[in-house]
Parts: C-alpha cells; structure tokens; sequence
C-alpha cells in the first residue's frame, strides 16, 4: 500500500506523543537542566569535553581508563586491531602538524598514534584529511579518525580510500556508545556520573536520537508499523529543513535588501542554504572608500554562531587599534581578537539570532524572527557607522 498523507499524519501524531510523554519523564527527573545546553557548547569545546576524559593524566583521576574503553569501542568496530599503551599514552588538542594544519585530537603511545579530526557544523578546509593523512602515514599503527554526528565521508580526502586510509566515524554511534561505557564505570563517582549523563544526553539531541531505551522502543514500533511512511519522511527530512531554511533567508534577506536601499546602504547577502549559508556585508560609499565593511556571518553551517564586527579591507594599523578600542567600550563587549581580515569580531549575543531554528515553527513566528532579526542587525549598523564616523569624520 502506497502511504498516503493520512497516514503520515497519523504517524507523526502518535511519535508526538511518545515524544511528549518522554520530555514530561525527563522533566520530572531534571534531565531538561544541562550544562552543555545552557554553554552553547561548539565543535571546539566538545574536543576540549573529549580531551579531558580520554587524556590519562586528567582531572577526572581515573587514570587510562576512559581512554582503554575508548580504544575498546575502536576494537569493537574494526578500526584498530589492538589497543595502545593506554597507561603512558599523550593526549593533546590543537597539534601543530608542521605546514599540514592544525589538529584537533592527538592520541599518541609507544605502539601507535591516532589523528581525531572533529566535524560537527564546521566545512573541511582544502585537501585538510588528505594533508592530515599525510603528516602520520608514517608513524608506527597510525589510524586517522573523522569524528561527525552522522558518520559520513570527508569531502576534503582526496583519493584516500575510506575505511583503510581513513576512518570515519559518529558521535551517534561511536562516542556515545564509548560514553555509556564509562557512565557505568563511574556509578560511584556522582559529579563525574552526572556530567557524563549530561553529556550523553546533550548529544542524543544533537543527533536526533531518542532519549531513552524505552522512547526508542516505542518508536522502533511505530516506525515499524508505518514503515512506508517512515521511509517517506526520512528520505525527504534533510531537503524539507533546507527548505523551511531557504523560507526564513527569503524573508531575512528581503527586509535588509528594503531597508539598505531606503537608508542608501550597500548590501552584498546571502548564500542561500543550498549554497551554503555564509551571511552577509552592509556598508556605505564612506565606508568602502575607509577600506570597511560591517559583516554578519555564519562561523558553521547551516546557520549557526553567527558573528558581526568590522571587516578590514587595507585599514592601517594605527586605525585598527582604535577602532578596536572605540568598538568596545562603545558596545559594551570586548570583542575576539582581531584577525587579518576582522578589525574586531564576536558571536551574536542574543542566542535565538546567533543560532537559527526555524523548524517546527508557524509561519507568523518565523516572520517575527525574521523582523527581530532584522531589527537587532540595523541596531548594530547604526551603531558602527556612529562610531567609525566618530573616529573618521567625513570630508
């Protein structure tokens, strides 16, 4: 029988369902307080989080043993045949591998290494897997891990063959998997139990899991009672939020495009989502002519971390330094460090603008956030186009 939108909709109400009576259990439990949520936690911290429980000489005091069980996951999975020197092993974030980048994650033993490169919204830079790959081809046992939600391939491994010069890998699958290991091994250690709880559950949303075994029994049963249907909604759920994304920039972009021609400003926008969302510049005649540019930008793809600040096209150094300063005390916030492109820059400090999450809403609340939005951007504008007249006063 072919599914029908009847169907679907029956289905889709009975997982609402299941879905809520699981958040209520959560509720009742606490388990929608987490740490992880509340810190906006990003690609970088999620390495810093698995740093810590892998390095054997961490915080944790418990020695090798989330590393061993770790390395018992990789065992179980056919990714390395036998376990390193866990005891005396050196585990390292951000390792400089001369002119082949930066890596996230170094494990290294007497009797192996393993490269961890961590994707979870960021885009591989250029050949960066294949340079990766290159740097520890060398080394005695060397496995090269590609850490994502999903598991899927790198775009950046050139002819590497998957599975042999490179291993992919899931936070789905692998790092939750190795986390329940070593929540069990920690059921009289409360503060470390709880965070790795906190954890698990952080990342179960993170990859749409279900929250419990008994949600995903329930689920499993609907899934299979409706499986046509199920294979519909699955095989269309990736196109449908690209869609719904797609709606919100239209909007987004239709607003700013109206107001820049109405306060003659110059407006360069958006990649769509397709395209990979990347944000967009609002600037003026005297702006340009000063080598500037505000810009509003995506640090991950889709649309999430969004930052603004001032964007230096040629600005002397001089100028940078004041610009930084006035930007600061005049914002109220001190800003990143600058960087050869950013006379200063930083994340959005409302969350909801920062992170975009337009699904599962109607189309009059994507409109007010679309407005807000808007709102909050024009905000900045005015206020940077104030302070660098202050500081350069046009002729």
């Amino acid at each position: 029988m072919q599914p029908n939108i009847e169907n679907l909709q029956e289905m889709l109400a009975e997982v609402g369902k299941i879905r809520e009576k699981h958040e209520e259990i959560a509720r009742l439990k606490g388990e929608g307080f987490n740490i992880f949520d509340i810190f906006r936690t990003n690609e970088n911290k999620h390495s810093d989080f698995i740093v810590a429980l892998l390095n054997p000489k961490g915080t944790h005091a418990q020695g090798g043993k989330f590393l061993e069980l770790f390395l018992d996951v990789l065992v179980k999975h056919n990714i390395i045949d036998n376990k390193l020197a866990y005891q005396n092993a050196e585990v390292r974030r951000e390792v400089s591998l001369s002119g082949n980048g930066r890596l996230d994650i170094l494990l290294k033993a007497s009797n192996g290494t393993i490269y961890i490169e961590n994707k979870i919204w960021a885009s591989d830079q250029n050949e960066q897997v294949k340079r990766y790959h290159n740097a520890g081809k060398d080394k005695i046992n060397f496995k090269l891990l590609y850490l994502t939600p999903d598991e899927h391939k790198s775009e950046s491994a050139g002819g590497l063959i998957v599975n042999k010069d490179y291993f992919p890998i899931s936070y789905k699958t692998h790092i939750i998997e190795w986390l329940e290991f070593c929540h069990k091994e920690t059921a009289n250690l409360p503060i470390l139990r709880e965070t790795i709880k906190q954890y698990i559950i952080h990342l179960n949303h993170l990859t749409g899991q279900a929250q419990n075994n008994e949600m995903a029994k329930e689920l499993y049963k609907v899934i299979n009672d409706n499986f046509e249907e199920a294979q519909m909604i699955a095989g269309n759920f990736e196109e449908a939020k690209v869609q719904i994304l797609n709606e919100v920039v239209e909007i987004v972009e239709e607003k700013l495009e109206n107001i820049c021609k109405a306060k003659n400003l110059i407006y360069n926008g958006f990649k769509t989502p397709n395209r990979n969302v990347h944000g967009f510049h609002i600037s003026t005649d005297f702006l340009e002519s000063n080598k500037l540019k505000i810009g509003f930008e995506f640090e991950y793809p889709p649309c999430s971390e969004m930052y603004f600040g001032l964007i230096d096209k040629g600005v002397s150094e001089d100028m940078r330094n004041k610009l930084v300063e006035v930007m600061r005390t005049k914002f109220g916030i001190f800003f990143r460090e600058p960087e050869p492109d950013w006379v200063v820059w930083e994340t959005l400090p409302d969350e909801s603008f920062a992170n975009w999450n337009p699904y599962g809403k109607t189309s009059k609340e994507n409109e007010q956030f679309a407005e807000d939005f808007v709102n909050k951007v024009m905000d900045i504008v005015d206020k940077t186009l104030e302070i660098v007249g202050y500081l350069i006063p046009e002729k």
